[in-house]
């Protein structure tokens, strides 16, 4: 069983797998003469550092953990936030809406096959990575971010999505997956960014 820190790392490493690959898919990293080039960074930059137009920021900003009953499993919850700065309210707003139905589960197929949106967890350590849990998505929410002081906040936006890991359903009921090229490219990528 992948547990402690070991499984948020490989959490927050699939969340931004899929979120690359769904967008890559949707050609928001391919240059384009229409708007500037669009950069994903699977880590926040410090609060005081300007950040690029057209970048997304990937980050798991809490985790809780909770057993309920003695010898129940663990329950984990997941809160991420997608944080769009783009280079106006177009850019953001379509770019947030790309990630609100990727997490929904519309856009790349087999990602969520269930009644409810799930995200697939992968062992990111195999040279051919293996899935070792499903986490459910909810409360996805698009919020514009208004009042920040700085040129670059202006077209800010954000989606938030909680994720719940179940510890108990581990392997079991898993989906048979293969980490698909577009994800095997995705996870290239952002190890070279990290």
């Amino acid at each position: 069983m992948i547990d402690a820190g070991l499984r948020l790392r490989m959490i927050d490493d699939s969340v931004t797998v899929l979120i690359y690959a769904g967008l890559d898919r949707l050609g928001w990293f391919t240059p384009s003469a229409a708007r500037k080039d669009v950069h994903l960074r699977p880590r926040p930059y410090d609060w005081d550092v300007e950040i690029p137009v057209n970048s997304i920021i990937v980050s798991n900003e809490h985790s809780r953990f909770g057993q309920y009953a003695l010898g129940d499993e663990v329950d984990g919850l997941h809160q991420f936030y997608v944080d769009i700065y783009g280079e106006s309210t177009v850019v953001s707003q379509h770019i947030a809406g790309d990630v609100r139905d990727l997490m929904l589960g519309r856009v790349l197929s087999g990602t969520n096959s269930f009644e409810t949106p799930t995200v697939v967890a992968w062992d990111l350590r195999l040279p051919a990575p293996v899935p070792f849990t499903r986490l459910e998505v909810d409360n996805v929410v698009n919020e514009p971010m208004i009042d920040y002081p700085r040129s670059w906040q202006r077209f800010w936006m954000t989606v938030r999505f909680d994720l719940t890991d179940e510890y108990g359903e581990d392997i079991i009921g898993m989906p048979t997956s293969v980490f698909s090229p577009e994800f095997a490219n995705a996870w290239a990528n952002i190890k070279a960014m990290v």
